[in-house]
C-alpha cells in the first residue's frame, strides 16, 4: 500500500504544463521522465505594410519511465511545430502567433494529430539599451 500511494504522489507526466506542449493524456504517467526540445527562430529581413514576420521551427521528443521497466521499450512522444510570429509596432496587441504542431504518436494507439496554435514561445528581441555615459551598475 505504501508503494502505491508513493507513486501516486511522485508520478509525472507529459502533459502541457509539464513536458510536451498541447499534449493531454490522463493515462500516462511514469516515475522518470526525459524530455529534449529545440527551436529555431528566424527574422525575416522584410516588412508587408508595417508588420514583421519571424517564422520558426519546434521539436519536443518525451518518454516516461518506471521503475520497473526504466526507458526500455517504452514509446517516445514527439511533438513537430511550425508556426510564424507576427509583429506590428503601430498596433495595440503588436505581437501575435500562428502555428501548427504534429503529434505523430498518441497515447492508446490513437492515429497521429494537428493541433494549431498548441505552441507558445517567445519574441526574444534586443533589450533596451540606453546610450549614455557610463555608470557603475550595482548588484541588488
Amino acid at each position: 500500500m505504501i508503494g502505491l500511494n508513493r507513486f501516486a504522489h511522485d508520478s509525472l507526466t507529459l502533459n502541457e504544463g509539464y513536458g510536451i506542449d498541447g499534449f493531454r493524456s490522463s493515462e500516462l504517467k511514469g516515475t522518470s521522465r526525459f524530455l529534449f526540445s529545440v527551436q529555431t527562430q528566424s527574422y525575416a529581413p522584410y516588412e508587408w505594410i508595417g508588420f514583421r514576420f519571424g517564422p520558426f521551427i519546434n521539436l519536443t521528443l518525451g518518454i516516461l519511465s518506471d521503475e520497473v521497466t526504466g526507458f526500455t521499450d517504452r514509446k517516445v512522444y514527439a511533438q513537430i511545430g511550425l508556426g510564424v510570429i507576427i509583429k506590428n509596432d503601430y498596433l495595440v496587441f503588436n505581437t501575435f502567433q500562428l502555428s501548427v504542431s504534429f503529434y505523430p504518436v498518441m497515447p492508446g494507439g490513437e492515429p497521429g494529430e494537428f493541433k494549431f496554435n498548441s505552441y507558445r514561445t517567445s519574441d526574444f528581441g534586443f533589450g533596451d539599451f540606453d546610450v549614455g555615459k557610463p555608470a557603475t551598475v550595482y548588484y541588488r
